[in-house]
């Protein structure tokens, strides 16, 4: 368990990272080591340094070196799979199924993953339950998956325990158990899988099937980084980032992140690139921020294309944090769409929300255009922006730029409601509120407005305590009431103010103070509530 004098070492492929620096241990490096490897015919060296190539990860970008040394390990696979070793043919599966140094051939990976499996080898089982997984040259069967991956567990794959795992904690296949999950994941990291660890960490970070226990869940994910999970990195790196169990520290956060990239983990070259951009832990370098962000966009990592076609968007800023080494990156509207619409199309709601700003504002070099602008808002709420999908409500609400659709309107509240905007549940409690088709007694409407004000939302206080003002649908609480007023008055609600001023007015539920009373009437009507203003007015003229 990591205390806070713990000093964090990560030593993987000659990378030290030492607290908040990372060294470089010289003599022989990774790019040596698996060339010897695979000069001595061993099939993964020759693999990992073809991906190392491939993706320019510690040795220089060379993609006909690369394609090279794939051609050389697929050869080794073949011949291990010809010759009846078991793992060869996965191996060899792999390499079809995922088109790594070959075209990819879902029909050839499953008779190579077949024939590893039913030669006993618990991984060809893993394998062919992969491809039953994602309906990959055979019906997708999540109930089959399952079985292949159970089947591999017991024989002793632990990647197969972790994936039985996911599928217990998604209930694909199996009934949802996150109990069982943690079972199998906790089986997996005690055989030494990196991915097995960085999932039961998870689970002790949000209490999900284990108590909730965030030293154990730091202990664990570091495991997993050091067992070579890249996601793993890139969640240790993300909790010295933004401080979650372990003092923040931007330069340890880097290092992680750094590691997570080369380990193949395209959203830790996204999480790198931010730290450039940002000049967090490093010196700011926008040019090497939009390579990364570059690396994981190739990667069809959304969330990199997205922050590429931001950065291209609006160029380095002159402002005082660009350093006098850093460099920047010029503005390029063509590049900034090319790279939003490839982050909107891998469904980041972000980069179908910047675009749609884009078209209905007229900027990066686009003609103003409301209904494109339209389409990529209605993208954005599909991919899961919950404001998004609320604007769109209040458009077809009013019929703002749409023809009015009370129907779609009442969808997309609740899609963004459920969503986690908390606005959009108070918008839909009011019109379910209106709707005289509601059965009496129904408290749909009440228990959107406690979501919403439990969520935030300043309007959804203010019409709880209405309700419970008035008692309608629920027993009247003055107190209660006051309480609620007080909330969304705190929170900048101009009726809220003014129906806190009323109770004080008069004297429901707490004693009658008028001068009170006339200091919130004029917070409302200052704040533009009309009524606030009338009650401020009758004041006057009543000499109160």
């Amino acid at each position: 368990m990591l205390g806070k004098k713990t000093l964090v070492v990560v030593l993987t492929a000659g990378v030290l990272v030492f607290g908040s620096v990372v060294f470089v241990r010289w003599g022989l490096g990774p790019g040596r080591a698996y060339q010897q490897a695979c000069d001595g015919n061993h099939a993964k060296g020759c693999l990992t340094l073809a991906q190392m190539y491939d993706a320019g990860a510690r040795l220089p970008e060379d993609k006909a070196k690369a394609r090279e040394l794939y051609r050389k390990a697929f050869g080794l696979y073949r011949k291990a799979c010809d010759g009846g070793h078991a793992k060869g043919c996965y191996n060899l599966g792999a390499m079809y199924a995922r088109g790594v140094g070959v075209t990819r051939d879902d029909r050839q990976a499953i008779e190579v993953f077949q024939k590893s499996c039913d030669d006993r080898q618990a991984t060809g089982c893993f394998g062919l339950g992969w491809m039953y997984a994602d309906g990959r040259g055979v019906p997708k069967n999540d109930a089959r998956a399952a079985e292949l991956y159970q089947e591999s567990c017991d024989s002793g794959d632990p990647k197969a325990c972790v994936y039985l795992g996911g599928r217990y904690a998604s209930g694909k296949g199996v009934p949802q158990d996150d109990a069982r999950a943690v079972q199998l994941y906790r089986k997996a990291c005690d055989a030494g899988d990196g991915e097995g660890c960085g999932q039961l960490g998870y689970r002790y970070a949000r209490g999900q099937g284990a108590p909730k226990d965030e030293a154990k869940a730091l202990d664990l994910v570091s495991r997993s980084c050091v067992e070579g999970d890249a996601h793993g990195c890139l969640y240790i790196g993300w909790m010295y980032d933004v401080g979650r169990g372990v003092k923040k520290d931007y330069g340890t956060a880097v290092g992680f992140y750094q590691k997570s990239c080369d380990g193949g983990d395209a959203l830790g070259c996204t999480y790198l690139g931010k730290m450039y951009a940002d000049g967090a832990g490093v010196w700011e370098d926008d040019v090497k921020a939009a390579r990364l962000y570059l690396r994981a966009c190739d990667a069809d990592d959304a969330r990199g294309c997205y922050q590429l076609g931001r950065l291209y968007a609006v160029g380095t800023r002159n402002c005082p944090r660009v350093w006098l080494f850093s460099r920047w990156v010029r503005k390029d509207a063509v590049q900034a769409l090319l790279f939003l619409r490839k982050g909107c199309d891998l469904s980041e709601p972000k980069a179908c929300s910047e675009l749609a700003d884009i078209y209905r504002l007229g900027t990066a070099g686009v003609k103003k255009d409301r209904a494109i602008a339209f389409q990529f808002l209605g993208k954005a709420c599909d991919a899961g922006n919950a404001t998004v999908c609320s604007s769109l409500a209040r458009m077809y609400d009013a019929g703002d730029g749409v023809p009015k659709d009370v129907a779609k309107a009442l969808s997309l509240y609740r899609r963004a409601c459920d969503g986690g905007d908390a606005s959009a549940c108070s918008d839909l409690g009011v019109r379910l509120d209106a709707n005289s088709g509601i059965p009496p007694g129904d408290t749909t409407a009440l228990q959107l407005y406690r979501k919403a004000c439990d969520g935030g939302d300043a309007e959804g206080c203010n019409n709880l305590g209405q309700k419970y003002r008035s008692g309608a649908g629920i027993p009247k609480d003055d107190s209660q009431a006051l309480q609620l007023f007080q909330r969304a008055c705190d929170k900048g609600y101009p009726a809220g103010c003014r129906n806190l001023g009323v109770m004080y007015d008069e004297g429901e539920g707490v004693q009658r103070d008028l001068a009170k009373a006339g200091r919130l009437f004029r917070w409302a009507c200052d704040g533009g509530d009309a009524g606030g203003c009338t009650k401020l007015s009758t004041m006057y003229l009543t000499g109160r």
